[in-house]
């Protein structure tokens, strides 16, 4: 009986041995598995890279834009007069005017005098011009891009609808094709690189007035405007080449950098930048340019810039020269 009951505590002893001992391990186990959670956790802690802060900086600045009541004009018989504005040398219209300015373009704020605001004009035109025939507005301008998502492109495709703008030799090819399908390959390429794009138009059925494309533009708070075109002139194959036109000294930077973009892989005759008093450029307040990209009715530019090529080289350029314009080449 005695040895039996030695057995049985030795047994229970061996027993109370092996679950201490399973305690034990259970416990290192779990200490090291918690451990190495927490030193996980420590790890992927320390990795985490804090969010850069990017530092924008904006100006304000007044503007007027002289404003002309042209609802009841024939657009086929208006003269330049029809849309002008007189500038006063002072405060009153009995004093002499000293020239004029004209509907949609922006000038200087400089002031107001009871029912005249004071401007200067884009030549340099200091003078009043009355509060019924201008439209006072701040814009308020990014000038530092940190990088090309920080940017809203306008994109103007010329032309469309029942405006068909210039055709080829055989009267086949319209401008207002070519145009669209040339804005495209630039939105396409554009937003691939992170920019804003907006356009204009988006159909060939579509028309799109020119006091509309720049209210799309200025309402957009866009930071660049492009309009998109093709020439023509009265003879054919008598003209040939592209062209890159703006109308405020504030674009002339950008159209200069596009331009350079553009004639860097261009085969065609490069006819310059020039300053011309497009509607489009005119009541558009950024900084905008508008490209005619060749004669439609010059067989040799038409075989080159009616292909999938060009548009791309056009789209490239656009984009080299905005990366470039702000800085921001790789």
């Amino acid at each position: 009986m005695k040895k039996k009951r030695r057995r049985l505590k030795k047994k229970y002893r061996r027993r109370l041995q092996l679950i201490l001992i399973l305690g034990i391990v259970g416990f290192v186990v779990v200490y090291q598995l918690n451990n190495r959670s927490t030193d996980t956790q420590q790890t992927t802690m320390a990795t985490v890279v804090p969010k850069k802060i990017i530092k924008r900086t904006f100006t304000k600045t007044p503007y007027v834009q002289a404003t002309v009541d042209t609802s009841n004009l024939d657009v086929n018989t208006a003269t330049d007069a029809d849309y002008s504005v007189p500038i006063y040398e002072t405060a009153s219209t009995s004093s002499t005017v000293i020239g004029q300015t004209y509907d949609g373009v922006w000038s200087d704020y400089h002031g107001t005098e009871g029912a005249f605001y004071k401007i200067k004009t884009p030549d340099n035109l200091v003078g009043y011009i009355e509060k019924e025939h201008g439209k006072k507005a701040t814009y308020k301008v990014q000038t530092t891009i940190n990088s090309l998502d920080e940017l809203t492109v306008v994109l103007d495709p010329g032309h469309g609808g029942d405006d068909v703008g210039s055709l080829d030799n055989t009267e086949t090819i319209y401008e207002k094709t070519l145009t669209l399908a040339t804005t495209k390959t630039v939105k396409k390429t554009l937003e691939a690189a992170g920019i804003n794009v907006i356009m204009t138009r988006t159909k060939d059925s579509e028309y799109t007035r020119l006091a509309k494309v720049a209210e799309i533009t200025n309402n957009a708070n866009a930071n660049l405007f492009i309009s998109f075109h093709y020439d023509n002139y009265d003879y054919a194959n008598q003209a040939e080449g592209y062209t890159t036109y703006y109308y405020y000294d504030h674009s002339e930077a950008f159209a200069n950098t596009i331009h350079t973009q553009l004639a860097a892989n261009n085969s065609l005759s490069d006819r310059g930048v020039q300053v011309a008093n497009y509607m489009v450029l005119r009541n558009t307040f950024v900084p905008g340019i508008l490209l005619e990209l060749g004669y439609l009715n010059n067989d040799n530019d038409l075989a080159i810039m009616n292909t999938a090529n060009y548009r791309q080289m056009v789209a490239d350029a656009i984009l080299a020269g905005i990366e470039n314009y702000y800085n921001l080449s790789k």
